[in-house]
């Protein structure tokens, strides 16, 4: 029954400030005001629209590799064809939340990867994720191309639908979407 009621109250209260502080039809950066309550853009809340929510999770759409390491160590990265077949995994902590089922094969220096349709759930939003890049020999052993690092979602950058990742000469693009 509590459950039921604080949020009640909470859409309650929530309402009834934005009535009584601002006229109907007040327009505000993120939103604006009704006869009968706040309407806030998705992923905006208060009674002037100006505080982020933080979203529940953030969905990984794409990962685009952009670019990547010519060499390895100062040699190719295939022994016989000279190029890495190139995977990804994606872990939070010590956690893979996802791993690549397809590898992109012979991926020439300059030349882009893209892994898409994954919709990867990414549920501790504020912490700091890792994508690891592989190169998959047929040998079975994995070379690692590079780990990259990022945070799903931070208040002070908005709700990007790409975040842009790059160290040294591997370069990403992740592309994102926000659930509330």
């Amino acid at each position: 029954m509590k459950s039921i009621v604080l949020p009640m109250v909470a859409i309650a209260l929530f309402l009834a400030s934005c009535q009584k502080s601002s006229p109907p039809g007040t327009h505000y950066a993120h939103g604006f005001c009704l006869n009968d309550g706040c309407e806030c853009e998705e992923g905006y809340t208060s009674d002037q629209c100006s505080e982020m929510a933080t979203p529940i999770s953030v969905e990984l759409k794409a990962v685009e590799v952009l670019s990547i390491p010519e060499f390895h160590n100062g040699e190719s990265w295939d022994a016989y064809e000279g190029y890495p077949d190139v995977a990804c995994m994606i872990a939070n902590a010590n956690q893979v939340i996802y791993e690549a089922e397809d590898v992109k094969t012979d991926i020439k220096e300059g030349g882009k990867v893209v892994f898409t349709d994954l919709s990867v759930q990414l549920v501790d939003v504020l912490a700091t994720h890792k994508l690891r890049l592989l190169d998959i020999d047929v040998d079975q052993k994995h070379d690692i191309i590079k780990y990259l690092y990022f945070t799903p979602f931070n208040k002070d950058k908005g709700f990007p639908e790409t975040i842009d990742i790059k160290e040294g000469e591997a370069e990403v693009r992740l592309h994102l979407k926000y659930h509330y």
